[in-house]
């Protein structure tokens, strides 16, 4: 079998959707062309771009950015980046963390336009790395354009002198075997886990992806938005935090 030119045909069709037509609905969100993450580059991380592309800043098969370790964070006070946009100086200051556990399309614009942004998040100075959706039933290109976007996005803010909490974010089985390409190692890590626990597939994934971060990366702190069994946080040799939910703060 020609394997050059069936993962040709694969990414041609998942660009003009025909992959697309048999999955759930919800994993049809705004698909993004490869060629933006090279734009990213040139426009936003010019000087970075040639390390990122022959490894030396990057790391897998995939050159997904290696992110600096955080080595000291608390995130108290947080706050979700669509909100931050919203806010005045006054009620800006209130808050001592940034967050991305939201719906992609809430901060799709500062994939696009991220010099826009950045004064906003530089108000507060430390969070966490973008989430990007990967869902498990999602095509396999598109949660690796996305896992990409998730580490260029921590990287370029990163260098820009934000306390940036890298995001560990993973999809199926099979995505674990990049997934975690450029997070640093004994680190302070943070996990999105909304959506996770209702369906048993997912749930194991879950629990398997954990597993593996921990034996990659042995991060120092894992931090867990959203819910997590209390039972579970002894259960991956790794000191575990689970920060509440808006949606459960409100409740």
């Amino acid at each position: 079998m020609d394997t050059a030119n069936v993962s040709t045909q694969f990414v041609f069709d998942f660009l003009n959707g025909s992959l697309a037509k048999d999955c759930p609905r919800k994993s049809r969100a705004k698909k993004v062309h490869p060629t933006d993450i090279t734009d990213f580059l040139d426009k936003h991380l010019p000087e970075f771009k040639d390390g990122i592309l022959d490894g030396t800043l990057s790391e897998g098969p995939f050159h997904l950015p290696c992110l600096a370790p955080v080595q000291d964070a608390k995130p108290e006070a947080l706050v979700p980046f669509n909100a931050v946009m919203s806010m005045d100086k006054k009620e800006i200051n209130a808050f001592s963390f940034f967050h991305f556990f939201v719906d992609d399309y809430q901060f799709e614009r500062f994939w696009r336009n991220p010099p826009f942004y950045l004064p906003f998040l530089m108000k507060i100075g430390q969070g966490m790395g973008t989430d990007y959706s990967m869902y498990h039933y999602m095509h396999p290109v598109e949660a690796l354009v996305n896992c990409t976007r998730n580490r260029l996005m921590a990287f370029y803010l990163q260098k820009k002198g934000l306390k940036v909490i890298p995001n560990a974010c993973f999809g199926n089985l099979e995505t674990l075997d990049w997934a975690f390409d450029g997070l640093p190692e004994h680190s302070v890590l943070a996990m999105n886990t909304q959506g996770c626990l209702t369906d048993y597939q997912v749930k194991q994934t879950l629990l398997n992806g954990i597993h593996r971060l921990v034996r990659r990366k042995h991060p120092k702190l894992l931090y867990i938005y959203g819910e997590f069994p209390e039972d579970w946080t002894d259960k991956f040799g790794v000191e575990i935090v689970t920060l509440s939910t808006f949606l459960a703060k409100w409740k």
